[in-house]
């Protein structure tokens, strides 16, 4: 048996050339920097990695660090009591490191140039303490052979830091400029057909549609499957990029008689029963409803669907939706889960809805969900296959133009409006 044994002899450690601190008074300018010692110091470990096994083995660790960026303030003054971000809420020195500027350029822009403004600082740029780890310094669809490291008799975690896991269309496209879909296939506004001929070998588990416009706007619309499990797994990804706003569009069971097939429930509380952020955010922890995100949501159904004022309550009903775990629920004996959705006086039930709900209030995404009822199991209305394909075809359609018009209304207010105090605890990061 040929075994290798490494030596366990401690390595020095070689890094990027220092880098001096920055004062900057222009957000444009911080993260240019920002992007500058990103840039460089992912190289350096990229470079280090190319490198293996062709001098030798390795003398040195390897080691590079995010870059950071700080404010200071002395004062208590007080800023703009509306905001629900862009300010610190006392004197002190803030920092924070930052991965992948490049790619939220325009958030770090507005989000700094916020904080400037409001507490007439500058912000310096420097190198944090922070080590990048070696996996995440290749960029975005790169290919890293095996062969690279595999004259190595070191393990890789002992040359580099590694992650640590347990802190870690047509007809002009309507003011949008593309439609994307899974696979990156692109159909710029103005043609009926993508752009190039794309091949693809299969769908992401996931699959993401975009409609795109200019200044880094738009809409996406992730089709996540079913269960909490899923809507915690797409949420804590979508919170990192920053979104102004997530809805919840789907499908639900009607709990009360008076609900018909095909009706709207706009969530108002919830009720969670899905458990996958129990340890997260407790369930006694209520979860506001968020007026903007209600208003428009209640004014788009009303626009698509014609109903207005007093008539609207017809088709469409407010209250608490219960999110459970349990796909067969109803199969079981169901006097105990009856009695507490009676106890919540629950309209509706699904798996997902207060588990986005959450992650929102969690992550400070505002959030709203809207629901079409597409069964009534206590009340023995099921969808036959046939009704169930009628159905699909024209509620699916209904209910996504519901939600598109709601996000572009939700898009048109002030970000200052939308973004909810309600979701900002006594001492918050400051950022969006």
């Amino acid at each position: 048996m040929n075994k290798r044994i490494s030596s366990n002899a401690v390595l020095s450690v070689a890094t990027p050339d220092a880098f001096e601190p920055q004062l900057f008074d222009d957000p444009a300018g911080a993260v240019d920097c920002l992007e500058a010692l990103y840039e460089r110091n992912t190289r350096f470990l990229c470079q280090a990695f190319e490198g293996l096994g062709k001098a030798g083995r390795p003398l040195t660790r390897f080691r590079a660090c995010y870059p950071q960026v700080s404010i200071e303030t002395s004062s208590f003054g007080h800023v703009d009591s509306r905001l629900s971000f862009g300010y610190v809420s006392a004197p002190g020195v803030y920092t924070t490191t930052i991965t992948r500027p490049k790619l939220f350029r325009h958030y770090l822009k507005e989000q700094l140039g916020h904080l400037m403004r409001n507490h007439g600082v500058g912000v310096t740029v420097s190198e944090s303490s922070t080590p990048i780890p070696l996996h995440f310094a290749f960029g975005e669809g790169a290919h890293v052979e095996p062969s690279a490291a595999e004259g190595i008799d070191i393990p890789l975690r002992d040359l580099f830091d590694a992650p640590d896991l347990t802190q870690q269309m047509a007809e002009g496209g309507n003011g949008y400029t593309a439609f994307i879909e899974p696979g990156n296939i692109t159909t710029s506004a103005g043609a009926d057909r993508p752009d190039a001929d794309y091949s693809l070998a299969r769908l992401p588990q996931m699959p993401a549609y975009h409609l795109k416009k200019k200044g880094h706007g738009g809409i996406t619309l992730v089709n996540i499957g079913v269960g909490p499990s899923n809507a915690k797994t797409i949420t804590d990804h979508i919170a990192v990029l920053r979104p102004h706003v997530w809805l919840m569009l789907g499908h639900c069971a009607g709990l009360r008689n008076s609900q018909r097939l095909g009706d709207y429930v706009l969530a108002h509380a919830y009720m969670r029963e899905d458990h996958v952020l129990d340890d997260d955010l407790p369930v006694w922890i209520p979860l506001p409803a968020l007026a903007e995100v209600q208003v428009a949501l209640q004014d788009a159904v009303a626009e698509v669907t014609g109903y207005k004022g007093y008539d609207l309550k017809q088709i469409m009903r407010t209250g608490t939706v219960a999110t459970i775990d349990n796909r067969n629920w109803e199969l079981r004996d169901q006097r105990g889960p009856v009695k507490r959705l009676s106890q919540a006086r629950a309209i509706a039930l699904d798996m997902e809805s207060a588990t986005i709900a959450a992650n929102g209030f969690r992550f400070r995404v505002p959030y709203g969900t809207l629901l079409c009822v597409s069964d009534k199991p206590l009340h023995g209305e099921l969808k036959l296959p046939g009704m169930a394909s009628a159905f699909y075809r024209t509620q699916v359609s209904q209910h996504l133009k519901i939600g598109i018009l709601a996000l572009q209304k939700l898009a048109a207010m002030p970000s200052e409006k939308l973004h909810s105090r309600k979701l900002r605890s006594f001492y918050e990061t400051s950022f969006q």
